[in-house]
């Protein structure tokens, strides 16, 4: 049997101040893309590199939206 090893392909990080974090990683010279906040004040962010490692930046209630132990801290 061949073993398979992981291939990282995605990084998603919660911010709790997304502006902040968003500006940290822009001065490193990562440029995140950012779309503005939804009609219900989420935020994301992202930038595919060429090596197909994706780098997504999320606030705290988009979080919540597909994480349950997010569910709870947001309240």
């Amino acid at each position: 049997m061949e073993s398979t090893r992981p291939i990282l392909n995605q990084l998603n990080l919660v911010a709790r101040d997304f502006d902040a974090t968003l500006t940290f990683y822009r001065r490193l010279g990562v440029p995140l893309s950012d779309a503005g906040a939804s009609p219900e004040g989420i935020r994301h962010a992202e930038l595919r590199f060429e090596s197909g490692l994706v780098l997504e930046l999320d606030d705290q209630r988009l979080a919540a939206l597909y994480n349950a132990g997010w569910r709870r801290a947001v309240r």
